[in-house]
């Protein structure tokens, strides 16, 4: 269990600050990394109701494949993007959601296997098995001890060949209690450096357009974009 009473009382009381109004820049700028064609799928985990996944299917002409445990996030995400999922159950605790060529599998990412995304990738009208993934609010939201956890199995559902871009914030720990959590470049090189080749890709200052940050007297907030691929 990942921290689930802390993330699902997030949804359920609305306090949801890390819900983007927009599609990440990082992900519409470095797209091409993932090397997709058209309709093949891309996993996002951890997606809560990320503009992503409607961004990936409607205008990349992909399909988008979420994991997310808070139900409420889920049902947003189709609310919210004018669709009506048909809903499966495949295990104890792992329900899949889908419609238009999104599908969301509603459980503990632990709980999830290769073949609950391959499912779902079928089920999402993929072209072909999932080899694609994209990062942007997963590790960053797990505390210290569980992202080696996340990772591990992160790549154990992933085939070899399979290509990721990943997102994660920078910042003096003293400053800023997570999530998001600061995850620094040896700690990326560590989870996923003996089984990908991990580069870095994009560095932004982000506390430039962070009121927020400022506010909290943060004194450096970096993102930082990875390309990753298995080997």
């Amino acid at each position: 269990m990942m921290q689930q009473d802390f993330w699902t009382d997030r949804w359920a009381e609305g306090k949801t600050g890390w819900h983007a109004a927009q599609p990440n820049a990082f992900l519409l700028a470095h797209l091409d990394h993932l090397q997709c064609q058209l309709n093949d799928a891309v996993l996002v985990p951890l997606s809560g109701k990320s503009l992503d996944l409607i961004w990936l299917r409607r205008e990349a002409g992909l399909r988008a494949i979420g994991v997310e445990w808070a139900e409420k996030a889920v049902a947003d995400t189709f609310i919210e993007a004018d669709l009506i999922p048909e809903r499966r159950v495949l295990a104890d605790a792992v329900e899949l959601w889908f419609a238009d060529g999104v599908a969301v599998l509603c459980a503990d990412w632990f709980t999830v296997t290769r073949e609950h995304l391959a499912y779902a990738t079928e089920c999402a009208g993929a072209g072909r098995p999932l080899q694609a993934w994209w990062d942007r609010a997963a590790l960053i939201a797990l505390s210290p001890e569980i992202r080696p956890r996340y990772a591990a199995h992160m790549l154990e559902l992933l085939p070899s060949a399979a290509r990721g871009l990943l997102l994660t914030v920078e910042y003096p720990e003293e400053q800023l209690s997570g999530p998001p959590f600061n995850v620094e470049p040896i700690e990326v090189h560590h989870h996923f450096g003996t089984a990908c080749e991990v580069s870095e890709s994009a560095l932004e200052n982000a506390l430039v357009s962070s009121l927020k940050r400022q506010a909290q007297g943060v004194t450096r907030f970096d993102e930082r974009l990875y390309s990753l691929v298995k080997r």
